[in-house]
């Protein structure tokens, strides 16, 4: 009798997945906009490993004046779930992500001192690595259909390079009309706090 009921306790839980497929939507209105999908696999009843891939293009949600830009984006996750039993199985993670784009830009070059403006095309590549510590939780529509919440801290490694775009030009009187205030850094290596937060519906394979 004491077996039968625990049975049914149990069963108003909801287990972690052992496999399941998983998009995130709001990746779309990013600075780097992509549309990953993700698959999620066991390793055990506790631990599970998840990766995620995507194309970045700004072609997704329009060009809003910018040129063109594409590249991939992958990302591989371990997860621990928590021992106990919960409608809402909670989970913190280690991530690693990797981007990378590419992008042609316009860019104005002041000349002796201020005399003229010369329009310069030169293109930049963009790299960057990054690694979070997540928290996160799932919350089940139905028995196959879930949300996926997450929030996490971390450090972020980018690397950007200028092509075409000579030191020279820089120190002459370089003005960076795409830039703006999207605190685009400039070429070079830089190291930067990162947080990830945001959500993804996924469907229960097993």
């Amino acid at each position: 009798m004491a077996q039968e009921e625990e049975t049914v306790k149990d069963s108003k839980f909801n287990a972690p997945p052992k496999a399941a497929i998983k998009v995130s939507p709001l990746e779309l209105f990013t600075s780097t906009p992509s549309i990953p999908i993700g698959y999620e696999r066991s390793l055990n009843d506790r631990i599970n490993l998840s990766f995620e891939a995507g194309l970045i293009s700004n072609l997704w949600t329009g060009l809003n004046n910018n040129a063109p830009f594409w590249g991939p984006k992958t990302r591989a996750e371990i997860r621990f779930y928590s021992k106990k039993q919960k409608k809402s199985p909670k989970y913190f993670a280690f991530d690693l992500m990797y981007k990378y784009y590419r992008q042609n830009q316009d860019e104005w070059v002041t000349r002796q001192e201020g005399l003229y403006e010369e329009l310069i095309d030169y293109k930049v590549n963009h790299t960057a690595l990054a690694t979070h510590f997540k928290f996160g939780m799932l919350s089940f529509f139905t028995d196959k259909l879930y949300t996926d919440v997450y929030f996490g801290l971390g450090v972020r490694w980018i690397h950007r390079r200028h092509i075409g775009l000579e030191e020279d030009d820089i120190n002459d009187g370089f003005v960076s009309e795409t830039q703006g205030i999207n605190f685009i850094p400039a070429a070079g290596d830089h190291i930067l706090p990162s947080v990830t937060m945001g959500f993804r519906f996924g469907y229960k394979l097993k």
